[in-house]
């Protein structure tokens, strides 16, 4: 199975997608604060205590699109609210 995304799991989801059997993760946007993949010890302690096979994960898919994408989202939120800044620091980061 495979799984499509516009931004990088954070551990939870990342977490979710091994338990579902996902094989393969795309995304578009690093999460710099919260993504799975910035946590170098989950890869480790997945391999040594749990005996889970990691899914292949591949990112940059369409980065502009998603970029985009994110733009538009935040052009009609309110400046104060978490989503607009939350969506606003993705796009600076990437």
């Amino acid at each position: 199975m495979q799984l499509f995304t516009t931004l990088e799991p954070c551990l939870i989801c990342y977490g979710s997608a091994m338990s579902s059997f996902i094989g393969e993760i795309y995304y578009s946007l690093k999460a710099p604060d919260d993504g799975a993949l910035n946590l170098i010890w989950f890869d480790k302690f997945i391999n040594d205590y749990l005996n889970f096979q990691n899914p292949k994960i591949e990112g940059n898919i369409l980065t502009e699109k998603c970029k985009r994408l994110f733009s538009e989202y935040i052009k009609g939120q309110d400046r104060d609210s978490y989503l607009y800044r939350f969506s606003k620091s993705i796009l600076e980061n990437n």
